[in-house]
């Protein structure tokens, strides 16, 4: 397969491995000559919820770009938003700001308080909120009444298994299953459609593999 030039910004993304189910989704850092499994330096959250620097790469199985592409004017806001994220992890590295905000999926119990002095993100909820950022709508809508709701073994097959502390650690209350969870496929078929009307509504939790087949 022969490379795309793919602009700043485009979304990436990685399967769990040997299936069709997406885990782990970022963003390029520059404008990149990319076919699918080469390695690109992208802006993401690593498992474990650590914002990577800016000499990380990782290998891209999946490429895409928003559909309409994004206007100088946004570009530069994502930049900033970018800037103001790596300098919270580095007053966080020095000892200087204790506070989080986990957010594993919008929403999350206590995202909305004004008074937090970080935010700590997912790596889906670190995509949505850049580009909710830079082009003022969402990519997704997280609280549509007909959002699919995930089972917590739809949810366990991209991510492994999670035992009752940790759901309940990531904003998922175990009594409330099934949930109304965001993932990264769903982004990829998002940005399939020819004239996405933002935000996206999955069709069903299927959409958590890309492609469906």
């Amino acid at each position: 397969m022969s490379a795309t030039t793919l602009p700043q910004f485009a979304i990436v993304g990685q399967y769990k491995q040997g299936t069709n189910l997406v885990k782990h989704v970022g963003v390029l850092q520059c404008t990149m000559n990319l076919k699918p499994g080469d390695r690109a330096r992208v802006y993401h959250v690593e498992p474990g919820a650590s914002f990577a620097a800016d000499d990380f790469e990782f290998s891209t199985e999946l490429l895409t770009s928003i559909p309409g592409g994004l206007k100088p004017r946004q570009i530069t806001i994502g930049e900033r938003w970018i800037k103001r994220i790596r300098t919270q992890i580095d007053r966080l590295a020095a000892g200087t700001w204790p506070a989080k905000n986990w957010t594993a999926h919008p929403p999350h119990p206590g995202s909305a308080q004004v008074a937090l002095k970080r935010s700590r993100y997912s790596c889906i909820g670190f995509v949505m909120h850049l580009f909710q950022t830079m082009r003022g709508v969402p990519l997704l809508q997280h609280d549509h009444p007909g959002m699919p709701r995930m089972s917590r073994a739809e949810l366990e097959e991209i991510y492994g298994t999670y035992d009752e502390a940790e759901l309940k650690g990531v904003g998922l209350p175990p009594d409330e299953e099934p949930w109304p969870v965001i993932v990264p496929g769903y982004v990829f078929h998002a940005c399939d459609l020819d004239a996405p009307a933002f935000p996206y509504i999955p069709n069903s939790t299927e959409e958590r593999k890309y492609p469906l087949s």
